[in-house]
């Protein structure tokens, strides 16, 4: 089998050290900002630094996420911590921001880039234009069937592509989730995802979590993905537990390694103690197998066996696991939406006999709050010794950044000058002279070996000069000088404390300095534009139709498509999966219309790349629209270098309005416009075929998927709209007092 990589989840040192000593090739954590996962204990660059020098010790690799959009206030932060991260060192960095891989391009082209699962790459075009974009790996995301994977992976060998393997699943598409950032304030594109998913709507079938999906598991079916040719697998989890971040490493460990001994059932079964939902496949072996789980969202265990007797305060019960006194039992009430009940067992019976633990397949008696019906399911959900011992992060030496020291030696003083190739545009060379006595040798002396060995003992300082060069400057031959140990000793403990104050000054980053190296806007590009133009809402852009954007080639008509003056406009959708409509077929409603300008929304990056042929069009022009999540300058500049014709870019949709006009107005040389509070955006797209997964309903498959269906959910005092279309589904808001179309 072709080697591949297995990444660990690194929600903390903890987490990050356990999945590699069990089982990790590497992790992929997050720094304390800028992280997917702001929920998680994340890491300090001491911690890093501390990570660092065990992953190089023992062959291992790092990945760091700095997978959210960035605000433009953020700069100089995000500058200081690739700085930091230039001089520790890592394997990549994985990105979701179009304006990050800009920058990190331009002033940090020696980092390996990655593209995070928020970057909803799902087609060639997406591929092709993240591989212009200097990118060298991809992780694919959840929604992908294993066909369609390998059909990317064939088509683009020269790009590493990486899936997620076990964890949470999403319910809507990787990327593309804006209801915790529109209802909540709370932005899953900022880490800090409040999991509306997860929470009870009332809708056709009553109250229920008509969102909850399964947990990914795909165990042995790892190996299809290595024989398509992926190249790493990714364990999803940075949330949760230690144990959880080495259990599930080395369970997937010996998937891979196709072991079938009784220790990884063990394994098995402690995983799911720690965290489990119901399982899934997810989408690896099709979109028509069900996904959701509408009666309880949250930790199951393990099942442990069903009631076989009950008592007033007690239950007899099959074992089909082991069992001990303050082991976690629940038992899931009956109810539209089942209410955990939950409790550490205190009395454990075999027949009469107290018992303090119980073998798989033994029929005891279990003590319970109250009384629980024949029949009804216990599940385990915790293991009274499942915790394990915490690391003691001290006991692990802080990885050394490398330089180049070079020593001049002169009867009274040395001048000592230390470089740090590669990073010279951020990181100028030091340069200090300090006093010494230096004297002519009795015998022959080489200093040379004596100055490596003094100065490569660093100490507490972060840095160890990897090359030493001297020059002679003294009178006397290179062989006869001599310079008191002590003194050396002294004047290594001044060079580098001078050193370390040196680079803790330099790598803090004002804005001021800022705009020294970040190059001026271009220019708003001028179009003689009718007026309405300048003021059109983005409501008025959307079709006669169910959604803000356009799905599929049978809206391209006048009756559909919004119109206006001599305008007709063509918001897209951000998906090319199941849809039919292409490039080509705007290209001929453009030519039929000739006459009209077409003024087209582009929202995801891969239009970028497939819809060239109609930057060529000359009645053709262009939008950014709401799913590009334009946040930052660099992002936008970007976009007026890839777009021709480009009219306007809305700002960021998830932003508070007073913050996105205060950003407008502090860019006027960017064509930035704001959404307007009232329209409704898409606040979920799925590959979730509703009907199916969430109302069992025997409706489709993935050669036939669902049409045109409408659904309806609420939750308090809000109102929401589900429409099925070619395969997809799309959750809107129905607010009041809006046009028709919501």
């Amino acid at each position: 089998m072709k080697l591949v990589e297995l990444l660990g989840p690194g929600g903390s040192f903890d987490s990050a050290l356990y999945a590699m000593e069990l089982g990790a090739d590497a992790v992929y954590i997050g720094l304390k900002a800028f992280s997917a996962r702001t929920a998680a204990v994340n890491f300090t660059f001491e911690e890093l630094r501390r990570l660092r020098s065990y992953s190089l010790a023992k062959h291992k690799k790092i990945y760091v996420a700095l997978n959210t959009i960035i605000k433009e206030e953020e700069w100089p932060r995000i500058h200081q911590n690739l700085v930091e991260l230039s001089l520790i060192g890592v394997e990549g960095l994985i990105l979701q921001d179009l304006g990050l891989i800009s920058y990190i391009r331009r002033n940090f082209p020696f980092f390996r880039l990655h593209g995070s699962t928020q970057m909803a790459a799902h087609n060639h075009s997406s591929i092709e234009f993240l591989q212009k974009q200097g990118l060298s790996r991809v992780v694919l995301p959840r929604e992908m069937t294993l066909s369609e994977i390998k059909a990317l992976v064939s088509a683009h060998p020269e790009m590493e592509f990486e899936v997620f393997i076990h964890g949470a699943l999403c319910f809507g598409f990787s990327g593309m989730c804006l209801a915790s950032g529109i209802l909540l304030g709370r932005s899953g594109n900022r880490g800090s995802c409040g999991q509306i998913c997860r929470t009870w709507f009332q809708g056709p079938k009553g109250k229920g979590y008509y969102l909850s999906t399964k947990d990914l598991a795909l165990e042995e079916d790892v190996r299809k993905l290595v024989d398509v040719g992926i190249h790493a697998l990714k364990i999803e989890g940075r949330m949760k537990s230690p144990e959880y971040a080495g259990l599930a490493s080395s369970y997937y460990r010996k998937c891979l390694e196709n072991d079938s001994s009784p220790e990884k059932d063990q394994v098995a079964e402690r995983l799911q103690l720690l965290f489990s939902r119901k399982r899934t496949k997810g989408f690896i072996e099709g979109v028509n197998n069900r996904k959701i789980y509408r009666s309880y969202a949250s930790h199951l265990g393990l099942e442990l066996g069903r009631v076989l007797e009950s008592k007033k305060d007690r239950f007899r019960i099959k074992l089909k696991s082991t069992l001990a006194i303050r082991d976690g039992l629940m038992y899931l009430m009956p109810g539209e939406i089942q209410k955990p009940l939950k409790w550490a067992l205190s009395g454990l019976f075999k027949g009469k006999q107290r018992i303090t633990e119980a073998a798989k397949e033994s029929e005891v008696w279990i003590c319970a709050p109250l009384m629980i019906p024949p029949g009804a399911q216990i599940y385990k959900i915790s293991a009274h010794d499942s915790n394990w011992k915490s690391q003691r992060q001290l006991e692990y030496p802080m990885a050394k950044t490398g330089f180049t020291l070079q020593i001049e030696v002169y009867q009274e003083r040395l001048d000592l000058k230390a470089t740090f190739p590669g990073l010279e545009k951020w990181i100028p060379s030091f340069q200090i002279s300090l006093g010494i006595s230096c004297q002519e040798a009795r015998k022959n002396c080489d200093l040379l070996p004596i100055l490596q060995r003094v100065f490569r003992q660093s100490d507490q300082v972060l840095f160890l000069p990897e090359k030493i060069l001297w020059k002679n400057q003294c009178p006397w031959q290179d062989d006869k000088i001599y310079i008191p140990m002590k003194e050396l000793k002294h004047l290594r403990i001044a060079f580098y404390n001078a050193l370390d104050g040196f680079i803790k000054k330099h790598n803090h980053l004002s804005h001021e300095k800022m705009t020294s190296f970040t190059t001026p806007g271009p220019k708003t590009p001028q179009f003689n534009l009718p007026h309405f133009l300048n003021t059109i809402k983005r409501g008025e852009l959307s079709p006669r139709a169910n959604l803000p954007f356009v799905s599929r080639t049978s809206d391209l008509n006048l009756d559909t498509l919004a119109m206006q003056e001599n305008w007709i406009f063509i918001p897209l959708s951000p998906l090319s999966l199941c849809g039919d409509l292409t490039p080509q077929s705007i290209e001929v409603f453009a030519k039929k219309h000739e006459d009209s300008n077409i003024l087209i929304g582009l929202n995801h990056y891969y239009q970028i790349e497939a819809f060239k042929p109609l930057f060529l069009l000359k009645n053709c022009f262009f939008f950014c629209d709401y799913l590009f999540y334009t946040a930052n300058t660099w992002t936008a500049r970007m976009l007026m270098n890839s777009i021709p014709k480009l009219l306007w870019i809305y700002y960021w949709i998830e932003d508070t309005q007073s913050q996105s006009m205060e950003f407008i107005r502090s860019y006027p040389q960017y064509p930035f416009k704001l959404i307007e509070a009232s329209f409704s955006p898409t606040l979920f797209i799925s590959r979730f075929c509703f009907s199916l997964n969430s109302l069992d309903e025997d409706c489709c498959s993935f050669e036939n998927p669902c049409q045109d269906k409408i659904h309806n959910l609420g939750q308090q005092n809000r109102s929401f709209k589900i429409v099925e279309q070619k395969g997809l589904c799309y959750i809107i808001e129905k607010k009041q007092g809006l046009n028709n179309l919501f």
